[in-house]
């Protein structure tokens, strides 16, 4: 028996726009519209978590689970400029007492890739106005919620926006341009800062405990020829950028090349409470010239192993390197996200014991990991991807909204009820 430690937080991981349904004041809903979703694909009503709110936290209890991770819309709490929604702030607030009721800890996430149509209207991350936007909207979110939430994620993977909105243009907006990359990725690490002073400031204010941190896609990068000079140069400048250079930004307080020639910013330094890492793969990369959007690195796809719905490599190991390599900062880690899209469940019941024994290894090696937050409760609407991705622990009937728990349930449910994971 692999026993986790006490207190140790077993919950699973879902975003707004992916489950609650009808988002209709977002980016996402447009981008959809316009057909740029596999297939043609909406979101729709998705899993209508917006009213099965309690369905689905039963479920979860039922698992034994003991914490959730959700994200608040912005589009639903802030419909217009400057103007909050009353009903917005009283559902979610609903929300979070319910995971209360149901005895979970909730993890909250400020921004998970949606943005209110209003503000995409006026540049999104290209104007500068949002930072004022972002941190009015988390202000508000602290002032309404601060009492209920002991964690709080400022946002979601903002390596993985930039990547998809403006390098490969699979996301909204869609642009894909270098120089406005560079001003974007300097918005957002200091969008989290102010988010983080924020929520500190509404916490001190009204004596509440809450932490703050943010949600990283950590994607382990290797050459793919290692003895090649110019492979190991391309994996780690992309390793440099797309892993490392928000966290060493918010660490140091310096925001590094490409963003800035190690500009120094005071209200970044030390902005977080805790780490949260969304692991799923890694990637072997290659120089190349012909990819100068990529860093002129060249992602390769190692043959012959074993890959999820998606085409993504299954390595577990990759979950305790980069445990290991986060442990550096000396700050408390959340695995916030973590899981696979199959549709054969005996391939997430081995992924999810695979990936925990690593996630033991890297305890017992001195990483200081709280929790484990398995992506996703119910399958989803996976962004560009449409509804075929299947990540689920349980499935959804999309005509009657009926929840179907899989195998993978009931044995994560019997590691979180026993806090252990039987070999």
């Amino acid at each position: 028996m692999l026993k986790f430690p006490d207190g140790f937080l077993w919950g699973t991981a879902t975003s707004a726009h992916q489950v609650e349904g009808n988002n209709t004041l977002n980016d996402w809903w447009d981008w959809e519209a316009a057909g740029h979703v596999k297939n043609r694909e909406i979101s729709g009503l998705a899993c209508d978590h917006f009213n099965r709110f309690e369905e689905d936290f039963t479920l979860s209890q039922k698992l034994n689970l003991n914490a959730h991770r959700f994200s608040i819309e912005w589009s639903r709490v802030e419909p217009s400029e400057g103007e909050f929604s009353d009903s917005a702030l009283y559902h979610y607030r609903q929300v979070l007492e319910s995971l209360h009721r149901h005895k979970h800890v909730p993890m909250v996430t400020l921004l998970h890739f949606t943005l209110p149509r209003w503000v995409a209207e006026k540049g999104a991350w290209e104007n500068e106005k949002i930072l004022f936007w972002f941190e009015r909207y988390v202000r508000k979110c602290a002032q309404v919620f601060g009492d209920l939430v002991p964690l709080w994620n400022t946002m979601n993977e903002p390596m993985v926006y930039m990547f998809e909105a403006l390098m490969t243009g699979h996301w909204p907006p869609g642009k894909i341009s270098l120089a406005r990359q560079i001003p974007v990725m300097r918005r957002l690490i200091q969008a989290h800062a102010q988010a983080y002073h924020a929520i500190h400031d509404e916490s001190q204010r009204n004596h509440w405990k809450s932490q703050v941190g943010l949600a990283v896609y950590y994607r382990l990068i290797q050459p793919w020829n290692p003895h090649s000079i110019l492979d190991r140069w391309a994996a780690s400048l992309r390793d440099s950028v797309f892993n490392q250079l928000f966290l060493n930004a918010i660490h140091t307080g310096i925001i590094g090349f490409p963003v800035t020639f190690n500009q120094f910013d005071p209200n970044v330094k030390g902005s977080w409470d805790f780490i949260g890492l969304n692991y799923y793969s890694r990637g072997k990369v290659r120089f190349s010239l012909g990819c100068p959007q990529f860093l002129f690195t060249e992602e390769i796809a190692l043959p012959g192993t074993e890959k999820n719905f998606l085409g993504w490599e299954v390595y577990p190991e990759g979950l305790y390197d980069a445990l290991v390599d986060l442990a550096r900062f000396q700050k408390p880690i959340f695995v916030t996200e973590n899981g696979i899209c199959t549709d054969e469940d005996i391939q997430r019941q081995d992924f999810i014991k695979r990936h925990l024994r690593e996630l033991y290894r890297a305890i017992q090696d001195g990483v200081d990991v709280r929790g484990y937050f398995h992506w996703s409760l119910i399958d989803n609407f996976e962004w560009a991807h449409g509804y075929a991705p299947h990540f689920g622990l349980a499935a959804v009937d999309p005509v009657s909204q009926r929840r179907f728990p899989r195998e993978s349930a009931r044995l994560y449910g019997e590691i979180a009820r026993n806090n252990s994971l039987e070999l």
